[in-house]
């Protein structure tokens, strides 16, 4: 049996309406049973198309009309495999009884969002799961989804995965509901397949597109959003980093590369003041190291390529580097980062290898033998202390 994408095979039970036909927004029914349950009114029909909430998605909002007369929808719930629709209204304002026709209706946008962050959801948690996290908690809608997994999870890995999401909406591959007998899944192309109960596009196409808008917890707890609500937040935000950065810096916009370089410094330097956290300039630096300047550094015999930045301003300790170190460390990317920390300190942060911090602390150690400074080393990567500036030590071109 085949009701549009879903496919059903030996039922041994009524399915609900909205387990066969996710897009239907009203339904004309009649009333099974009326029940009193503390002091609300609670209904049941013999079919019904507003799903009861579970499995982190919301349980719909709607309106019923019954003999003329429209009421709203204030909570569906089940209980006992019965579908309990809560009414804004006493027992003593009723004028209908079980086996009256009963006319549904879905607050059809709100559930249509529901849809597209659910289906988001599986998209994203497929991947996510492929690096070796799992989902501990989350609710998807009404408004914007939030996912909590079981433990941090680094940024790099969070975003590789959004890129992913992207990339499969972008495929608009068919989501197909499966029920074989009691057992439902939802299956999106050759991408994933997973028990699910609730309400799903059609299409991934339809999403339009996945943002992670915040993170929280170190990457424990996300919030997201999809389709035209993300780009909204992405213009927003945006917007306000031109507005911000160009009123506090007076820019103009035909600035020259060196201007841009100084630009992205001081952006970060602006962002991380008004923030006030040093654990969140860890993630601004991450996101935007793909536009700092890269120069040629020098110590002793040992040279190298790298990215600079100057963050003597902000006095910032090189222990709240601890996260940005781990980041880089273990980056799909060879960063090599050379961050000034003060005038007589500088941090060295790059991809996770023995052989290159072995290397690199031993010719440092070899040529600041005889200066007034020390060599340690930090999370990811190496810090310079001197007694001088530290230009007397390391030559940046």
């Amino acid at each position: 049996m085949s009701f549009s994408r879903v496919i059903a095979t030996s039922i041994d039970k009524d399915i609900p309406l909205y387990l066969l036909n996710d897009y239907k927004k009203e339904l004309v029914t009649r009333i099974k049973e009326i029940k009193r349950i503390g002091k609300q009114l609670a209904l049941i029909f013999n079919n019904t198309i507003l799903y009861p909430g579970g499995g982190h998605q919301p349980y719909d909002t709607g309106r019923i009309i019954i003999n003329n007369k429209e009421f709203s929808v204030d909570k569906i719930e089940r209980r006992n495999n019965e579908i309990l629709h809560y009414l804004d209204a006493s027992v003593g304002e009723i004028e209908f009884r079980a086996g009256d026709k009963a006319r549904l209706l879905i607050d059809w946008d709100r559930r249509y969002r529901i849809m597209k962050l659910h289906t988001a959801e599986h998209i994203f948690m497929e991947f996510i799961r492929r690096n070796g996290y799992e989902l501990e908690n989350g609710q998807w809608g009404p408004n914007e989804g939030v996912i909590t997994f079981n433990e941090e999870i680094p940024l790099d890995i969070l975003f590789e995965c959004e890129k992913k999401t992207n990339e499969v909406i972008r495929k608009n591959l068919i989501v197909y509901r499966v029920i074989k007998k009691d057992y439902i899944t939802i299956k999106i192309g050759d991408i994933s397949e997973r028990p699910c109960g609730g309400n799903h596009v059609s299409s991934t196409g339809e999403i339009g597109c996945f943002k992670i808008t915040r993170v929280l917890k170190r990457g424990k707890t996300i919030y997201f959003n999809v389709g035209e609500e993300a780009i909204s937040l992405i213009t927003e935000h945006y917007n306000n980093l031109l507005f911000n950065g160009y009123a506090k810096l007076n820019l103009k916009q035909d600035i020259n590369a060196e201007r841009f370089y100084k630009t992205i410094n001081d952006l970060i330097k602006e962002v991380s003041r008004l923030r006030n956290t040093n654990n969140k300039l860890n993630y601004i630096i991450l996101e935007t190291i793909d536009y700092l300047p890269r120069r040629s550094i020098k110590i002793g015999d040992f040279k190298a390529s790298a990215y600079c930045l100057d963050l003597s301003e902000l006095d910032i300790q090189a222990k709240y580097l601890r996260k940005l170190g781990q980041l880089i460390s273990d980056s799909e990317k060879c960063y090599f980062l050379v961050i000034k920390l003060t005038d007589k300190e500088i941090a060295i942060l790059f991809k996770r290898s023995k052989k290159l911090h072995k290397t690199l602390k031993k010719e440092i150690n070899k040529f600041v033998k005889n200066k007034k400074c020390i060599v340690s080393s930090i999370e990811g990567g190496i810090l310079i202390k001197s007694m001088d500036k530290i230009e007397s030590l390391i030559k940046i071109e």
